[in-house]
């Protein structure tokens, strides 16, 4: 990035305040001493929706396996099955 810059067909994803896609490219920016880069912020429903978006985007960019793929989404299908927890979902 401190060659070429930041590629801005590439923009980081937001859900709020909340990096959803991108850390890499953000932490390169970062160390490449960039001002700003190109965000677009989306609305999820869910926390588990910004999950699953997220394992969408690795999976396309990332030479990932199926079983990767899998064993990365297993916790969200397991999670669902547990019954519904009182109150709102707190973000960290």
């Amino acid at each position: 990035m401190k060659q070429f810059g930041y590629n801005k067909e590439e923009p980081v994803t937001l859900w709020g305040k909340i990096l959803v896609d991108g850390r890499t490219r953000y932490t390169a920016a970062k160390e490449a001493g960039l001002k700003e880069i190109p965000a677009v912020e989306r609305n999820f429903e869910s926390r588990d929706d910004a999950i699953l978006y997220t394992l969408e985007r690795q999976a396309l960019r990332r030479n990932l396996t199926s079983a990767d793929i899998i064993k990365a989404a297993r916790p969200l299908h397991n999670k669902k099955k547990r019954p519904t927890e009182q109150g709102g979902l707190q973000l960290v």
